[in-house]
């Protein structure tokens, strides 16, 4: 009985955890006349492969849920009317997307499709909270690299400096929660930028759902697999152009690694991958405006390497202290000594297409840094001894997802499907992170 118990909790904290991590869209198809049109086939497509869909009911309303958040192209079809295909509709995570169209009857059969390019409404009637999502096209034209940067491009939310916690509303940065891939995050925050999909930023009105948060939720979607193979490499460096030694390079590769029907209008991706990474090195991380002043190399080595030396007036040795140094015996150097930090973080994902309503999702994230804590009073003839400080967060994760319906018929080669509202899905995670720092000595 215990373990039924533990069980049961187990599956209702899954679907809790993955609940804010999909969208939803519905709507209504009419007629000329606005009349609701009746078993209309709306079908969800992504790089011109089905994903999902619904048919309309007696009434011409629809809904289709859970979608993973993204840009999707929606073809609506009905018999005797001309089809329609609405490209870039925006899903977006714990939201529902409103899509109304209107369909044209044909006369004759002839092989066209209306094309129309979706607008995002000013006004969203059905969220009653404050949010802004910011997506992976947006987040490519932006000149930073940072998460909690990103998302201090939205209203209301404050950001003291590049790298810094970000404060909604005038709440302390303690308020703010984040969410990646259903998982709330304890460690590290960092990602590869080319890995999110979707960010989703909470001002006002956080649902209940997520609790816990007194300032906002910045709630990230990473990316999924692709039906085709595609990568991207990126490096930027100012190894060459100026002291501060700044490098960082990121790539992204997704692909299908079984696709059924290859090669043919039916290709179906059963199982695909999506993988990202990210390495950063920087001599200073946070350099001065007016640099550092510091002893120059060859007095500080014969400081370690006389700590005393012969009294010039009489019997005995007197210390070599550094109380005897003058202003000749410092620099000003625009790099703070032994402050260099390395970051490397990943991000990856596995999706099984069991059947056309089963999905099966693993993936995770890691992020591990190491740098020498700069420490003022040291920076003078001590940097060598600025600790060294290590971090280490990673997060895992399975999801089981099942839509409940029936098959619908359609033209061979669509595979149109006609998916009730009902589904459930069971998410369990991991996550880890651990932070320690030590000085060399």
């Amino acid at each position: 009985m215990l373990r039924l118990l533990f069980t049961l909790a187990f599956v209702l904290l899954g679907v809790g955890a993955v609940m804010a991590q999909t969208g939803e869209l519905s709507g209504k198809i009419t007629d000329e006349n606005g009349e609701g049109l009746p078993f209309a086939n709306v079908a969800l497509e992504k790089n011109g492969v089905l994903i999902t869909g619904s048919s309309t009911d007696f009434d011409g309303y629809f809904t289709i849920k859970p979608i993973d958040p993204g840009t999707y192209d929606v073809k609506i079809s009905a018999l005797g009317y001309g089809a329609k295909l609405i490209q870039g509709v925006r899903i977006s995570s714990d939201k529902i997307t409103t899509l109304d169209e209107s369909m044209t009857v044909e006369s004759e059969l002839i092989d066209a499709v209306e094309i129309v390019a979706y607008k995002v409404p000013l006004i969203d009637k059905d969220d009653n909270s404050t949010k802004s999502t910011i997506t992976s096209e947006e987040i490519k034209s932006l000149p930073t690299r940072n998460v909690q940067s990103i998302a201090s491009t939205s209203a209301g939310v404050y950001q003291e400096d590049e790298g810094k916690g970000v404060s909604i509303k005038g709440a302390r940065e303690g308020g703010t929660e984040y969410y990646i891939d259903g998982i709330r995050v304890r460690g590290s925050t960092n990602l590869p930028p080319n890995a999110i999909e979707q960010m989703t930023v909470i001002t006002g009105g956080v649902p209940a759902r997520y609790g816990d948060a007194t300032g906002g939720i910045i709630n990230i979607v990473t990316r999924g697999p692709s039906r085709s193979l595609n990568g991207s490499v990126d490096v930027i460096t100012s190894q060459f152009l100026d002291k501060y030694g700044y490098n960082l390079a990121n790539f992204s590769l997704t692909g299908p690694i079984w696709t059924k029907y290859k090669g043919t209008d039916s290709a179906d991706t059963k199982i695909g991958f999506f993988l990202a990474g990210e390495f950063l090195y920087n001599k200073d991380p946070n350099p001065s405006a007016v640099g550092v002043w510091v002893a120059k190399d060859e007095v500080l080595t014969d400081l370690q390497r006389n700590p005393v030396y012969a009294n010039p007036v009489q019997y005995g040795a007197v210390l070599n202290e550094a109380t005897r140094l003058n202003f000749d015996d410092l620099e000003n150097v625009a790099v703070k000594p032994n402050t260099a930090r390395f970051n490397y973080s990943g991000a990856g994902k596995l999706d099984f297409k069991i059947t056309d309503n089963i999905n099966f999702t693993v993936g995770g994230q890691v992020n591990y840094r190491q740098e020498h804590a700069w420490i003022a009073r040291y920076t003078l003839l001590n940097s060598a001894n600025n600790p060294l400080v290590k971090d280490l967060s990673w997060r895992t994760y399975a999801r089981f997802t099942q839509r409940f319906g029936s098959r619908s018929g359609g033209e061979e080669g669509e595979k149109k499907s006609a998916f009730q509202n009902a589904y459930y899905t069971i998410q369990a995670d991991y996550e880890s992170f651990t932070q320690r720092a030590f000085n060399e000595n």
